[in-house]
């Protein structure tokens, strides 16, 4: 099954004066790739790096960040992305330190290019949090929505974890309330009763305008909040609006 909606979110759209390649997906349909050098493929199609030359790379790329030289570690992931126009990391890697450095576009941008070789699930959230950074926030959700409905691939509990809250946040700026209730009371089936999934259970019912519903949740366990939480005050100021609008 093919998702023509994430397609025209994934597609790379600005050409800056590169040649595209046009690549398949079974999921996510043609996606594009931005060639710097046309003719270097040409010659060795879908050369990849050896994994001594990868390790020297990570290497190099990791001293810079070290010593706090981002614009460098940017400079030398791209060197190495113009060499290997397959290696999908040099350009998730270009995108976190563009993301790093406060600039949105370009950090889209490289994390599109990683995606259109490699469409991991850490790479499809990088680009769902950073257009949701940019305020494009259905587009990010169209991105959001297809990692939580497959969370069971994801690589790590945590990494499902990270990207639903990334989620939740997102309906919450675009007020769909009774959303953020199946995907919280969903999550809490997968991952347990986190107090940052009953948190958005409740506020779900707040901004789909049953406050008296979410009353009646939160005095179900209010009892037992750790006061030590950083989630209880939260939790606190929830109830006096509840209180208002019950």
């Amino acid at each position: 099954m093919t998702h023509p909606e994430l397609n025209a979110v994934l597609r790379i759209k600005t050409t800056d004066g590169m040649v595209f390649m046009t690549l398949n997906h079974p999921v996510f349909g043609e996606l594009v790739l931005p060639l710097t050098d046309p003719s270097a493929l040409m010659s060795d199609p879908q050369k990849q790096p050896t994994e001594a030359e990868i390790q020297k790379f990570q290497s190099g790329f990791q001293s810079f960040v070290d010593k706090q030289e981002l614009a460098e570690a940017g400079q030398h992931a791209a060197a190495f992305a113009e060499q290997f126009q397959f290696y999908a990391h040099a350009y998730t890697l270009q995108g976190a330190i563009s993301e790093n450095l406060g600039n949105l576009d370009k950090a889209a941008f490289h994390f599109r290019q990683s995606i259109a070789i490699d469409a991991n699930f850490r790479v499809l959230g990088d680009l769902g949090r950073v257009l949701g950074k940019q305020k494009k926030l259905e587009d990010s959700l169209t991105i959001l929505r297809y990692l939580f409905e497959h969370r069971d691939q994801a690589s790590s509990r945590e990494q499902a974890i990270g990207f639903t809250q990334t989620l939740l946040v997102t309906l919450t700026q675009l007020q769909r309330g009774e959303e953020m209730v199946q995907v919280a009371d969903a999550a809490i089936e997968s991952y347990g009763a986190a107090t940052v999934f009953l948190y958005q259970a409740i506020l779900g019912l707040l901004l789909s305008g049953q406050a008296a519903a979410g009353l009646a949740r939160l005095s179900k366990f209010e009892g037992q909040l750790n006061p030590a939480d950083p989630m209880t005050p939260k939790f606190g100021q929830l109830k006096q609006i509840l209180l208002a609008k019950a």
